[in-house]
């Protein structure tokens, strides 16, 4: 019960040398699966953040390298709150967040604060343009497109100040293809697999500081 356990998957820059991190909500050692729901995804991002920032620490996760944390629409409008560290976290937005205009006027204000803003599982869609013409870097889930469509999700983003981001790359062919059409960014289990981090959950009083 004491044991807590957190996904860290690399992500690569175009030399293959480690850019970022993606931090990711893991029940054990054993399953490198989430373990909540679709339902429970404000739950999860909770966990990993805690996690991450009060029980094992982001320094000792991704040291100086951005960490990406999903976040859902309760994080992103403001009804939870995200850790003031602006300077390391890139907030990544989740294929099925609802684009409302409260949704688009807050990422644009967390934006403007500082914090990087990334797509997640991005499918080009007008109603998406509002928070691409916000983002930092989309994230394109190569294993959703065939080779066309990756051409055309790529020619599409050129036109906008971002930078891409090929996720699940699981293939030497298609590593190949996306470093072809100029992706910055590249992230998948041909490059490696997420990584399970195990640290010991922290004592109450611990606790009562980081809350103070």
């Amino acid at each position: 019960m004491n044991n807590i356990f957190i996904g860290r998957q690399a992500i690569y820059d175009k030399q293959l040398k480690v850019s970022a991190y993606e931090l990711l909500s893991r029940s054990n050692s054993e399953h490198n699966e989430a373990f909540v729901g679709e339902h429970n995804a404000n739950h999860a991002t909770t966990i990993v953040m805690l996690n991450a920032l009060t029980e094992i620490g982001l320094e000792q996760l991704v040291g100086n390298h951005p960490a990406f944390i999903n976040l859902t629409y309760d994080f992103l409008i403001g009804k939870c709150a995200i850790p003031d560290l602006r300077n390391q976290l890139v907030l990544e937005i989740l294929e099925n967040v609802e684009v409302t205009d409260e949704l688009v006027a807050s990422v644009k204000k967390l934006s403007d604060s500082g914090y990087m803003i990334a797509l997640d599982d991005f499918i080009y869609h007008e109603k998406m343009l509002p928070l691409v013409e916000i983002a930092d870097i989309i994230k394109i889930d190569i294993l959703q497109l065939d080779e066309q469509g990756i051409r055309d999700h790529v020619k599409k983003l050129r036109k906008f100040n971002v930078r891409l981001l090929a996720e699940k790359v699981e293939t030497q062919e298609e590593y190949e293809l996306c470093k072809e059409l100029g992706f910055d960014y590249f992230q998948g289990y041909f490059f490696c697999k997420p990584k399970i981090i195990k640290g010991q959950r922290a004592p109450s009083n611990r606790i009562t500081i980081v809350n103070l």
